[in-house]
């Protein structure tokens, strides 16, 4: 929008912008998330947006290296499991639930367009893993409520697999045995979808676009909230707390209530 011309309000409840990403870095040294931690994308238009606010150089890319990933039960750090055998040997789940998995080729797809991811793991991999790894996964990317999050939207490949084979497992099999036909056409390098973060944080996003803001025709209000926004014909009237100010409008939107 700034680089457009747009004339950018940003209103922050918070110290800093960044909504529900915060990041903090303890005095021992270490990044504490406190919202999403990573950011999974293979547009190269995000990598073209991070040079452009000069944060490219700064982004931390996920290795193998740290593939493995815990979850907190009972205060204890549990393995996640990664492939099949460690799913069958994991004590985050009950035998029942390893059973209910194991069965998931055997379930009806969905009959309706679209549901919630909650709905979605809970229909297909029963209610104990959507809660154990689904949750925090969804935290951990999205910071938001698999409840409310869409599964279309946010696991459109499982989504697809499910509707293609009636499976997710079946699906993502059938995909991957499938061959495209070869039309004789080269074939372009596809991008590979890239796990990652920063130095500091992955709110050194949202503060490199804050930056952006109020080095060009933008301003920036953190500690404040927006009471209102009433649109008053060609003009947007925004109270802040006890603060007021009208600008005209180039473009809108109306966010859906969650």
């Amino acid at each position: 929008m700034l680089q457009r011309g747009a004339n950018v309000l940003l209103i922050e409840a918070r110290a800093e912008a960044g909504g529900s990403i915060r990041s903090e870095r303890t005095t021992e040294g270490y990044v504490v998330e406190n919202g999403p931690n990573t950011v999974v994308s293979k547009d190269p238009a995000l990598l073209e947006h991070f040079a452009e606010l000069g944060i490219a150089d700064v982004r931390l890319r996920a290795e193998r290296a740290g593939a493995k990933r815990y979850v907190v039960k009972d205060g204890k750090p549990v393995l996640l499991p990664n492939s099949p055998p460690t799913l069958l040997a994991t004590p985050l789940l009950p035998l029942a639930s390893k059973l209910r998995i194991l069965a998931e080729p055997l379930l009806p797809r969905a009959t309706t367009p679209d549901e919630s991811v909650a709905t979605f793991f809970a229909r297909r991999l029963g209610s104990e893993l959507m809660e154990q790894f689904i949750d925090p996964f969804v935290a951990g990317i999205y910071a938001g409520d698999p409840h409310s999050l869409s599964v279309q939207s946010s696991f459109p490949a499982l989504w697809e697999a499910e509707q293609r084979s009636g499976s997710i497992v079946l699906g993502m099999i059938t995909k991957a045995t499938q061959r495209k036909p070869d039309n004789g056409e080269a074939k372009k390098p596809q991008m590979k979808s890239e796990m990652l973060s920063f130095h500091d944080g992955l709110a050194t996003w949202p503060r490199a676009i804050a930056g952006r803001s109020v080095s060009g025709s933008g301003s920036t209000h953190p500690r404040r909230r927006c009471a209102s926004a009433p649109r008053a014909g060609s003009l947007m009237c925004t109270a802040m707390d006890n603060h007021s100010q009208c600008r005209p409008i180039r473009s809108s939107w109306r966010l859906p209530r969650r």
